[in-house]
């Protein structure tokens, strides 16, 4: 029992660090973009100007060394956590998986600085949330089962789960791509774009984003087109998550339907004001956290918990 309850701490801890590493990426991302530099907006997604970015970003030196020493520190619980499902002989497909992302994690490392390679942005982000996803889903199975939740609450929370996991995408190609003031702050979009994510969005992935004689990137109707793709799903996501934080409601899970409905609205309010006020960094970075937030809802929602490893891990520590 005793183990049983040092691997739940040990993946509280790598969860809460994960959440801690994925916003000093996502602030260091912004800094080094030039978001909030001093001729803002002009100097925004500047690659000419990248490195003046990277130095006068506040806390910059600080967030750099707490970025390295939490990347190292998980690296050492995963492994932990890796050796632990092995040896209990619970949850190891979700433990190798967690291994996994997190080797690729490090052996793009070296790239991540780069802020030409839409891909790798988007490898490091997409990975940054498989990880606490993973981990979420790894904590959540050590809480004692609760009752399963009726077809409905389970249904919807797997839409929810995925709707908003594309809505992250979409703002994780936005950073990409330097398509944050694509639209401007009109809301149905200034700039002339045509609807969905063209391919050549997608294919740009894999190749260095275009630049004007001044070393800016290129924004094509294309970004504006990925932009209010992105806005018109978070308007969307607004019902989704308010039904299921009702059906929650009924449900008798009131703390977390409250909860869910609480960081929608903020969620929400947050996304408008974040275009009304043209990106300013602390709000994006909040923006982040809100809906890295509500992820962990609707996951919550989705998976009751098992106790999946109370019994076994209970044998295992008795031998």
């Amino acid at each position: 029992m005793r183990v049983h309850a040092w691997y739940r701490a040990l993946l509280l801890a790598g969860l809460l660090l994960a959440v801690a590493l994925a916003l000093i990426s996502v602030h260091l991302r912004l800094v080094n973009s030039g978001l909030g530099c001093t001729d803002w907006p002009d100097c925004y997604g500047n690659l000419a100007r990248s490195a003046e970015f990277g130095t006068a970003g506040p806390f910059k030196e600080l967030a750099v060394r707490a970025h390295r020493v939490l990347a190292s520190v998980l690296g050492l619980l995963v492994l932990a956590v890796l050796a632990l499902s092995l040896w209990l002989r619970v949850l190891r497909v979700p433990a190798g998986l967690l291994f996994g992302v997190m080797l690729i994690l490090a052996a793009l490392g070296r790239w991540s600085a780069g802020l030409n390679l839409p891909g790798i942005v988007m490898a490091n982000f997409a990975g940054g949330l498989l990880m606490i996803a993973l981990l979420w889903f790894l904590w959540r199975s050590f809480f004692t089962a609760e009752p399963a939740p009726a077809a409905a609450v389970h249904r919807l929370a797997g839409i929810a789960t995925v709707m908003l996991s594309i809505q992250m995408g979409l703002g994780g190609l936005m950073s990409a791509f330097f398509a944050g003031l694509a639209c401007g702050p009109a809301f149905d979009c200034a700039a002339p774009w045509s609807p969905g994510i063209p391919l050549e969005v997608l294919s740009g992935l894999f190749r260095p984003l275009e630049l004007d004689a001044t070393g800016r990137v290129l924004i094509s109707s294309d970004l504006a087109g990925l932009h209010m793709t992105h806005r018109m799903l978070g308007f969307a996501l607004v019902p989704v998550f308010c039904a299921l934080a009702y059906l929650l409601a009924r449900s008798r899970r009131r703390a977390l339907a409250v909860t869910m409905l609480a960081l929608t609205v903020l969620s929400g309010l947050g996304g408008v004001m974040t275009v009304r006020l043209a990106l300013p960094p602390l709000m994006v970075l909040a923006h982040y956290a809100i809906a890295l937030g509500l992820l962990l809802t609707a996951l919550s929602a989705w998976h009751t918990g098992s106790a999946a490893c109370d019994q076994t891990g209970s044998t295992r520590a008795a031998q």
